[in-house]
């Protein structure tokens, strides 16, 4: 079978404007296996959402992002979402206090104005990519 989608994260025209490309995986092809980094693309949010919720099936060892495949920095430092646990739970322990009603409340008001203010400006234009701009 030959694909007619070709996707790789890394390519001129998917970074220029990733979202057409995102529709038609998520259409054609939503688990998309990618050869140049061995790894796989999810693309629908179910399929995400399950894969994220097996962790003996799924793991985030060798990261959730080719950028770490095409590093030449030996050990580049992980994001939470790309570390497995015990270490996962220790780190998110520890930072789950800043997450919390109270700390998240406070920055309440800024968000709100700096959202405004991007629905002002793509009112003014006509067009809003909230994708991008949000």
């Amino acid at each position: 079978m030959t694909r007619s989608l070709h996707y790789t994260p890394f390519l001129p025209e998917v970074m220029a404007d990733p979202y057409p490309f995102y529709r038609r995986l998520r259409d054609e092809e939503p688990v998309y296996y990618i050869s140049e980094y061995d790894g796989w693309a999810i693309a629908r949010f179910e399929d995400v959402w399950q894969a994220a919720r097996q962790p003996d099936v799924f793991v985030n060892v060798r990261g959730t992002t080719a950028p770490q495949a095409l590093s030449k920095i030996e050990q580049p430092v992980p994001s939470l979402n790309q570390i497995d646990d015990p270490d996962h739970t220790r780190l998110r322990s520890q930072l789950r206090r800043f997450f919390t009603r109270a700390p998240v409340a406070r920055l309440e008001p800024a968000v709100r104005e700096t959202v405004r203010a991007i629905l002002d400006e793509g009112l003014e234009r006509g067009e809003l990519d909230a994708m991008r701009e949000l």
